[in-house]
């Protein structure tokens, strides 16, 4: 047996006492998941998934959204001039997704950033590298509010996604500067209003082609009040990807 060989068995076995001491939870059912090479990276039950809405009919060709046969733009594209230049999504927004990212945001379920990652690499990971990003910015959350939870979920995301397709992430060039009303809780008018003057860059980023990353994408309000914050700022282009999209929340 090699080095490597002797290596990989101990880092196999470690894994697999560690988690039978600590076993990871499934991102769906949030019960404990037997260690399984094979599920690993998803992190979920193989009977969990069904309960998953993978995109996997037409979309928006600028938001990633869901749209009829007939559609190339959804209803919120067609009506919004978009400042980001393209984005995409892993999920439709339903009940398990729901409650897989509330326990992400809320009950510091901070290992699912590395399951999320691994489903955006695994459905658009072709598309994100057409794209060409230079870095990975994370949706910003304001200072107070990430005191009080401790972390911010983008932020997780961001990192883990960065570390999977090898570019650089920057959780400090984009800023947000006040504390806004939570956008679910605010009509699609003035859930841009709410983010007016939100943002702040502290970086130069003259020529770079972004990527920026959400665990929801909803109206798109959030992604076109960062872009524009990060093409005055010099960006060449501003993508964005989240985990779920739609609407109604």
């Amino acid at each position: 047996m090699s080095r490597k060989d002797i290596r990989h068995y101990l880092k196999l076995s470690g894994r697999i006492i560690l988690d039978s001491i600590y076993p990871k939870s499934c991102v769906v059912c949030a019960s404990p998941l037997e260690f399984d090479r094979r599920n690993q990276k998803e992190r979920m039950h193989e009977e969990c998934k069904r309960f998953l809405k993978p995109l996997t009919g037409p979309v928006c060709c600028k938001c990633g959204k869901s749209v009829s046969e007939d559609d190339t733009l959804c209803e919120d594209c067609k009506k919004t001039e978009r400042t980001f230049d393209g984005a995409v999504a892993v999920f439709e927004y339903n009940t398990a997704i729901k409650e897989s990212v509330y326990r992400f945001k809320y009950n510091n379920k901070r290992e699912y950033a590395a399951s999320f990652a691994y489903m955006i690499e695994k459905t658009h990971g072709e598309i994100i590298r057409l794209w060409k990003p230079d870095v990975i910015i994370p949706v910003p959350m304001h200072a107070e509010k990430k005191k009080v939870r401790g972390y911010n979920q983008a932020e997780l995301l961001a990192k883990e996604t960065a570390d999977i397709f090898g570019i650089r992430m920057d959780a400090d060039a984009l800023v947000r500067k006040k504390m806004t009303v939570p956008q679910k809780e605010l009509s699609t008018g003035n859930r841009y209003k709410n983010l007016n003057g939100a943002f702040g860059v502290r970086k130069d980023l003259t020529g770079r082609r972004v990527l920026l990353i959400d665990d929801i994408y909803t109206t798109g309000a959030t992604f076109d009040a960062c872009a524009q914050t990060l093409k005055s700022a010099g960006a060449a282009k501003v993508y964005g990807t989240s985990l779920c999209i739609g609407r109604g929340f």
